[in-house]
């Protein structure tokens, strides 16, 4: 089962044929390759019923190294994907959620002494002229849109100018700042990855 998915692992990248060489239950025993090889340890949980355990696959670079390339590509390319399908999935879920849209033409503020003291004849001044036609509006209670009111197929209307979605543009910061500490930290591990290669080149010139 090892040895199928291994094979089911890699056939993206390239063509390995893998195969039990041997057996033997002192890991310590085993040398395959040399004490200062680089290497690329991958550790995987095992668990069986309520049973689990460690299997560790060891990759030497000089192994690897001719598929670096490729395996860079498929990680950045899966990740694409993943994103894609991602976005489709959540909007296939929000598309039937029902939201309440209102358009507000004015606002103002009262204490709730004022309030308690209304009374008949008496006048509320809002915070915009009145032959003003901006209106806010809001979905869910929170101000996403500038928008300009009038009239369509004679019913009232407003017409979007602006997204003022303050909540929007702090996640799109945020996900901006993310974006680019994954770009960074890539390219420091493909720096890290090209020294170890560049040392193990001068190790082997200096064999």
């Amino acid at each position: 089962m090892v040895i199928k998915n291994l094979f089911r692992s890699w056939d993206d990248i390239s063509t390995l044929n893998f195969k039990t060489e041997s057996r033997d239950t002192n890991a310590n025993a085993i040398q395959i390759i040399s004490d200062h090889e680089i290497v690329l340890l991958v550790v995987l949980e095992i668990t069986i019923d309520e049973e689990s355990g460690f299997l560790s696959i060891c990759y030497p670079i000089s192994y690897i190294e001719p598929l670096l390339e490729k395996i860079v590509e498929k990680v950045f390319s899966e990740g694409k994907n993943r994103k894609s399908s991602r976005k489709k999935d959540i909007t296939t879920l929000i598309s039937g959620a029902k939201m309440q849209v209102e358009a507000v033409m004015a606002e103002t503020e009262l204490t709730a002494e004022e309030i308690f003291g209304l009374k008949e004849n008496d006048i509320i001044v809002f915070n915009k002229n009145a032959t003003s036609a901006s209106t806010t509006v809001y979905i869910n209670k929170k101000e996403k849109f500038q928008t300009v009111s009038g009239v369509s197929n004679n019913r009232k209307a407003v017409q979007i100018q602006t997204n003022i979605d303050k909540e929007k543009q702090e996640t799109l910061e945020i996900l901006r700042v993310m974006r680019e500490e994954r770009i960074i930290k890539a390219k420091e591990t493909t720096e890290n990855i090209r020294r170890l290669l560049k040392e193990k080149e001068e190790e082997k010139k200096r064999r």
